[in-house]
């Protein structure tokens, strides 16, 4: 019986699993049959600027209206050693295709390279290295702004005048390209003097100690060119604080839109002009997809940009305002779809657990059931066992009883002979013609029969220990007196026999020695 409720155990296990398999292989297959393949675009940012924030919101932005692409944003803040290692990481994790804008020309080329040698597409944006081993290449062409903006300055001066620049990081790809395309523009205006240049590291802070310096060496020029809408920001603030407010016109970089941004600043006239440098997330994200699914591509591709004046400040805010809020309007719904799903996926879920549920109280019911009877099969054979142990026991104690009769009546038997062996020996004793061999074997004939006597009493006082009616008296005795006359006992049988028998206690004193002498 219990065999077969083991087996029914294993029957209904493998059943149970069966049908969560089942259940589990029906969600998979809803769930994989709602989704797409996703390509993991892996995004390795220089630096954590605004321009780069916002260009890592579009990318998001494109993950969220392509159901097929998924992207992971590290940004190494400036540090080419991170950055190497972070684009090593996204390797290692398994990505379809790497988007780097490079800290510096040579920087992160051998983290690169081994992406590219790995088989994974690499698209360059915004910056490049000295490697040729990309796939291909997205953003503005920094040379042409440098030589866009060296053009516009000469023009405003009329062809005569004096400027100042301050370049971001050195040996970085826009820094290179934007120096070369300035000072190229300005050798066809001989007038126009570049009367001082500083590095910065594109940051406010670094372009502000770059403006100390070329103020330490001159505060007569008429333009401030810089890499970026920040550090000519910075530079007017410089100013400012020198009282120098008006001496000097600012041109930057970027044409960030939005609060802050370099296009507010020219519409507020802290600018004189900012060089458009569109983020392009949405242009990255197209070619990614290109390359991804074997379509045809350039390997280089410019983005479009224009020179951000006075004139079309205003417009291109209204118009990116108006863009901003077509993006947080879908972006909100994105959100809102992503909800319904999440809702809809809890429900597919509980009802799936739902009837997982049922089918295990159903077998836990017939389980339950199944149990009960061999449980009462069980408790009947139980019953008969004891009852066939109860009439073994009642036996076995019949038995015993028995036993303790036949032993206690055969000490009453061996009573009264070793009565009548100890009597007369005591009667011998008090013979004064006895010998003192005849004394010494009768000593030993009176102990063992004492001893005899003592055994015979113990078997009878059995029955008075069951009942507990027996107490135990304690008392001293010499350990050392009672061996040497057990052993002397032994004298007249090893003395036939020509043994030497001897017994040392003299080292032992009687208090080392304490028992029960009965």
């Amino acid at each position: 019986m219990i065999q077969n409720k083991t087996n029914f155990g294993r029957k209904l296990s493998t059943m149970v699993a069966a049908v969560m398999l089942a259940s589990v292989a029906a969600m998979s297959l809803v769930c994989c049959s709602e989704k797409t393949h996703k390509y993991r675009i892996g995004i390795s940012q220089c630096s954590d600027d605004s321009w780069r924030q916002k260009q890592n919101s579009e990318f998001r932005f494109m993950s969220y209206i392509n159901d097929s692409v998924e992207v992971d944003i590290k940004s190494a803040k400036d540090n080419n050693v991170q950055q190497a290692a972070q684009i090593d990481s996204l390797v290692d994790e398994g990505i379809d295709l790497l988007v780097v804008c490079p800290n510096q020309l040579d920087g992160v080329t051998k983290a690169i390279e081994r992406a590219y040698d790995k088989g994974i597409p690499v698209i360059f944006f915004d910056r490049t290295t000295n490697s040729n081993k990309y796939t291909a290449f997205i953003g503005c062409d920094n040379y042409r702004i440098g030589f866009d903006l060296g053009t516009y300055i000469a023009n405003q001066l009329n062809g005569s005048g004096r400027v100042v620049e301050i370049r971001g990081l050195d040996n970085s790809s826009p820094a290179k390209g934007r120096h070369e395309g300035f000072v190229d523009a300005l050798k066809n205006y001989p007038d126009v003097k570049i009367v001082a240049s500083e590095g910065a590291d594109w940051e406010q802070t670094g372009a502000e100690k770059a403006m100390e310096k070329i103020l330490a060496k001159t505060t007569d020029f008429d333009y401030v060119y810089a890499h970026n809408d920040r550090m000519a920001y910075a530079a007017y603030l410089t100013m400012r604080r020198h009282n120098l407010s008006g001496k000097a016109k600012f041109v930057g970089v970027d044409g960030l839109l939005g609060k802050g941004g370099g296009v507010e600043m020219v519409n507020e006239g802290i600018l004189d002009a900012s060089y458009l440098n569109p983020t392009g997330g949405q242009e990255v994200v197209d070619l990614a997809m290109k390359i991804l699914t074997g379509k045809d591509f350039n390997r280089s591709n410019s983005l479009s940009t224009t020179i951000i004046t006075k004139n079309n400040a205003e417009l291109t805010l209204m118009t990116d305002l108006n863009a901003e809020q077509q993006r947080n309007m879908l972006e909100r719904l994105h959100n809102q779809v992503n909800k319904y799903q999440r809702y809809n996926s809890g429900q597919e879920l509980f009802i799936s657990l739902l009837g997982v549920l049922l089918v295990l109280l159903i077998a836990a019911v017939v389980m339950m059931r199944k149990s009960s009877m061999a449980k009462g099969k069980l408790a009947q054979q139980l019953t008969k066992r004891n009852e066939e142990l109860n009439k073994l026991n009642t036996e076995v104690i019949a038995l015993t009883q028995s036993r303790l009769r036949f032993f206690t009546n055969v000490s009453h038997e061996l009573r009264t002979p070793l009565t009548l062996i100890v009597d007369p020996v005591e009667q011998l004793f008090k013979d004064e013609k006895l010998s003192k061999h005849g004394r010494n074997l009768l000593v030993i004939v009176r102990r063992n029969a004492n001893a005899l006597r003592r055994l015979v009493d113990d078997i009878m006082d059995f029955r008075k220990i069951q009942d507990g009616n027996v107490k135990l008296h304690l008392c001293n005795f010499s350990l050392a007196e009672k061996v040497r006359q057990w052993v002397s006992d032994f004298y007249p049988t090893v003395e036939k026999k020509n043994v030497n028998l001897e017994i040392n206690t003299d080292k032992y004193t009687d208090s080392d020695f304490v028992g029960d002498e009965e």
